[in-house]
């Protein structure tokens, strides 16, 4: 390797001799990464790319040179990111290999945008399975149940089907508005004593509740799955709607609350290990 090319790689990673950190695993990691020049792609190919011919030189010589290497990588440094594969795979120095990767604002906005995306989706599941359907049911409930009161004391001729409807109704609305008062967090709990407990006491009442709830959760999702596996061939009396769709809504409202519940868990164990024993997921307020 030319000294010209040493002083050059000298000037592009100065603190390389200087700052170091140590990993868990004992390894002595450079705190500033070589950082790659922009190498135009040209053919695609290292050989008569003199800037990509350069970069290869750089990237062998500091891989002869230290025990660990820590390197700066991006998408727009153009042929690079090639250019260290094909020396790592020569080499075979892969061990001994850090890699850092960047990514541009461009493909920030896209990935913000696909995660963006994928939030609303969700979000949107969550507000048809826990707002918009237990009001569409609760909806139906309040008009059975007012025909039924006017079949029943204006005609005296009171309407059988009006009680199943109301029946199913009530079932269906009352598990996805359990589920909505999960995300609220309004929910029934009986928490005198846990108001006066220490932060950190809070924090392990909190992590042993969402175990527990978790676990509960998680344990009943394939049992009621196959429930309503069995009862799809039994019906309600009047209207024959089969069973398995009047506790359709159990199961699904299992998984969102395993999900939120496994969430919540995740999140006061981050506490209780960084030792802020906060309460820092979100709970959503209601409209």
């Amino acid at each position: 390797m030319t000294t010209m090319l040493k002083d050059a790689m000298r000037l592009e990673w100065p603190a390389m001799s200087t700052m170091f950190y140590d990993l868990n695993n004992g390894t002595m990691l450079p705190a500033i990464g070589l950082g790659a020049s922009i190498v135009p792609r040209g053919n695609g190919k290292i050989k008569g790319n003199e800037q990509a011919v350069k970069q290869w030189q750089m990237y062998k010589y500091a891989m002869m040179a230290y025990d660990n290497v820590f390197f700066d990588m991006s998408t727009s440094y153009g042929l690079s990111e090639y250019v260290l594969g094909n020396v790592i795979q020569t080499t075979g120095m892969r061990e001994k290999i850090y890699i850092g990767f960047k990514i541009s604002n461009s493909e920030q906005r896209e990935g913000l945008n696909f995660m963006n995306g994928i939030k609303k989706v969700l979000h949107g599941f969550l507000d048809l399975m826990e707002i918009y359907l237990p009001s569409i049911l609760f909806l139906v409930l309040f008009i059975t149940f007012v025909i039924n009161i006017f079949f029943r004391y204006i005609l005296g001729n009171p309407q059988i089907w009006t009680y199943e409807v109301s029946t199913v109704t009530f079932v269906m609305s009352g598990f996805l508005a359990a589920s909505l008062a999960y995300r609220h967090d309004k929910h029934v709990v009986f928490d005198l004593f846990y108001q006066k407990l220490k932060i950190k006491n809070k924090n392990i009442i909190r992590i042993i509740s969402g175990a527990i709830s978790t676990v509960l959760f998680m344990g009943l999702i394939v049992p009621s799955i196959i429930f309503l596996y069995d009862m799809r061939i039994y019906k309600t009396s009047v209207l024959l709607i089969p069973f398995s769709i009047v506790f359709s809504v159990f199961p699904i409202f299992l998984v969102i609350s395993s999900a939120r519940s496994l969430y919540r868990l995740v999140m006061d164990v981050k506490s209780m290990k960084n030792k802020t024993y906060e309460k820092t997921y979100i709970i959503e307020e209601e409209n």
